[in-house]
């Protein structure tokens, strides 16, 4: 056992040692620290206004509110900031971190927005929608509402802040102060009814006649008239009725003529028809003269120009035409006057991609100048361009992916124009009619029917009111329909869908008495029917009419054929669907096959629409077996 004064020494030597230890060692370094300066003439920063002080390398956390409301209308937004020292020098967030090496400052910036009040007693598809918007102090805002809804007609606006009072249903504001705008409409009348009391006529009975129908009515006999596809000859025919019968004649019988046709008359009541040279992929035009001879011409050549053409007709005495050009993807235009085409070889309109497909041209009656509606291949959307004092503007009519096939175009007697595609689109499945009016800057899109697989070879024309009137091909109920704007909703019917495949290549005009009428391919033949009376308005909605016992498979289209062809219209994709609807669908075992090709084709589809070789080779051997189908 130890000692007292042995423990009693081992504790004063640990002492000793220990406070000598304490007295003799170097000071501990300080810790390293740096300011962060923080500057905000709103809102409520993190870290707070002033001067706070971190670790050196410590992650600092900054943010600020979105927008702070300083009065009514009117808010700041965070536009950013601006930082010295390990501070990024500028942002565009209102949130952001960094660590801190160096002493550093942060300067919230803002910016101020105004508020747009959109305002209507009805719910209206306008743009920008109703409600309240905030955009920044000097933005140009397009403003644009319909000229039509249900049981409603535009009737005006009134507006504060930058916006007066007004009668137009589109404009633009420049928002330098909190604004509203309100939309007035009115009571709309209601149309009277076209009836289709006379059976259809077999216009051309053919064989293998009438696809790329066009037709349109002799301003001076006030009768109609027919372009249309000679595929047995592979011919381009033109018929017209003299009010008894109708009379036919071959415009272009040169090597393989006659596909994409557009049929209109001239200022002198000539008429002129447009189409494709698919033997030598040309553009090429027919017009007959006072003494009944057909002359043709070459608009356009080299390479592969001139499907989905069309032709519209200028003031004085000229005329304009669109089409694709395949070879290099391309929306091109040309003009006729005086005896020339113009300009030299051509003007190309768009070539962002591969655009120009389902082409469709019309001219501003007010400003006498050009329009064209046309699909983006690369976007997958809907494109109108118009001329304006010499300059092509374009504008996207709809960026739905999917949207774009079998467009129109027409416009309306003040200058308003409307585009109606077909809403084609797999996930999910969806062929709907879509009609667009434009409004100004915007356009506004609303469904015509989306009752079956309908919007096959759309042809718009426009009333003296101002109402659309189209036909289009409904595969659900194998035929031609025929839909009209009656001022207060949609009001549809079947014009004919007495056969096998009735009403594709379908085409519509209004007569002078306002009533539709329309040529179609039926089953090999041509066909035609006009509404010969109006009936009385329709005041109910009517139910979606879908033909008793009609076996439907969602088909649509051959999508492989399709890819392949880059059309629906083509007519090898044509005499494949068709193959497939008068045999195929005739046994059991045929339908199973059909059906079981549609659950597996859209994803190989979808691959080989980029694969342009492979596209070759399928077009080839599809081509190949359409002949013998």
């Amino acid at each position: 056992m130890k000692s007292p004064r042995f423990l009693f020494c081992l504790v004063l030597a640990t002492t000793v040692s220990v406070f000598a230890a304490l007295l003799f060692a170097a000071p501990a370094a300080e810790a390293v620290t740096f300011s962060l300066e923080v500057s905000s003439e709103y809102g409520s920063p993190s870290p707070a206004r002033g001067v706070s002080v971190y670790q050196s390398g410590v992650t600092v956390f900054c943010a600020v509110d979105e927008y702070v409301q300083v009065s009514d209308g009117v808010r700041m937004y965070c536009s950013g900031w601006t930082g010295t020292g390990s501070v990024p020098a500028t942002g565009s967030t209102n949130s952001f971190h960094f660590e801190i090496f160096l002493n550093s400052t942060v300067t919230w910036l803002w910016e101020r927005w105004y508020e747009l009040k959109v305002l209507c007693d009805y719910e209206i598809p306008c743009r920008p929608a109703l409600g309240a918007h905030y955009y920044k102090e000097g933005t140009e805002v397009a403003l644009g509402a319909p000229l039509f809804v249900a049981d409603l007609l535009f009737d005006g606006y009134a507006g504060t802040g930058e916006i007066p009072a007004g009668s137009v249903h589109h404009l633009e504001v420049t928002m330098n102060s909190p604004s509203s705008i309100t939309w007035y409409y009115r009571a709309a009348e209601l149309m009277r009814t076209p009836l289709f009391g006379s059976p259809a006529e077999v216009v051309d009975s053919g064989p293998r006649v009438g696809k790329y129908a066009s037709v349109a009515v002799n301003p001076a006999t006030h009768q109609p008239a027919i372009s249309y596809f000679d595929e047995e000859n592979g011919d381009l025919k033109y018929a017209w009725f003299d009010g008894t019968e109708w009379h036919l004649e071959t415009a272009d019988s040169s090597i393989l003529v006659g596909q994409f046709t557009k049929l209109i008359f001239d200022e002198s009541d000539s008429p002129v028809i447009l189409y494709y040279g698919y033997g030598y992929r040309d553009l090429k035009i027919a017009h007959k003269d006072i003494e009944g001879n057909w002359y043709n011409d070459i608009v356009d050549e080299g390479g592969f120009v001139g499907m989905y053409c069309d032709i519209t007709v200028l003031p004085g005495a000229r005329l304009g035409v669109s089409y694709y050009d395949e070879t290099n993807g391309d929306l091109l235009y040309r003009e006729f006057q005086d005896g020339f085409w113009r300009p030299e070889p051509h003007l190309v309109l768009d070539s962002d991609g591969d655009v120009g497909t389902y082409t469709a041209i019309a001219t501003n009656p007010i400003t006498g100048e050009p329009a064209v509606a046309y699909r983006s291949e690369t976007e997958d959307c809907v494109y109108y361009i118009y001329r304006e004092a010499g300059e092509w503007h374009r504008q996207l009519v709809t960026a739905i992916p999917g949207t774009g096939y079998f467009i129109d175009l027409a416009f309306d007697r003040n200058g308003v124009p409307y585009v109606v595609f077909q809403d084609y689109r797999n996930d999910p499945r969806t062929i709907d009619v879509i009609i667009a009016q434009q409004a100004g800057e915007v356009w506004i899109s609303r469904v015509v029917q989306s009752t079956g697989d309908v919007g096959f070879y759309c042809s718009l024309a426009m009333d003296a009111a101002g109402f659309p009137h189209l036909v289009y091909y409904d595969d659900t109920v194998r035929g031609v329909r025929y839909t009209f704007w009656n001022g207060r909703f949609w009001v549809t019917d079947v014009v004919d869908a007495a056969g096998d495949h009735v009403g594709r290549f379908c085409s519509l005009a209004l007569g002078d008495d306002g009533l539709p009428m329309a040529a179609y391919w039926a089953d090999e033949t041509l066909r035609f029917r006009k509404a010969d009376s109006w009936g009385a308005p329709v005041t109910e909605p009517p139910a979606p009419v879908v033909e008793e016992g009609a076996h439907h498979v969602d088909t649509g289209g051959c999508f492989v054929a399709t890819a392949a062809f880059g059309s629906y219209c083509a007519a090898s994709v044509a005499d494949l669907c068709g193959f497939r609807d008068r045999t195929a669908f005739s046994s059991g075992i045929g339908r199973g096959v059909v059906e079981l090709y549609y659950r597996l084709s859209p994803e190989p589809a979808r691959g080989l629409k980029d694969c342009s070789p492979l596209r070759g080779l399928i077009r080839r051997l599809l081509g190949g077996a359409s002949k013998v189908f």
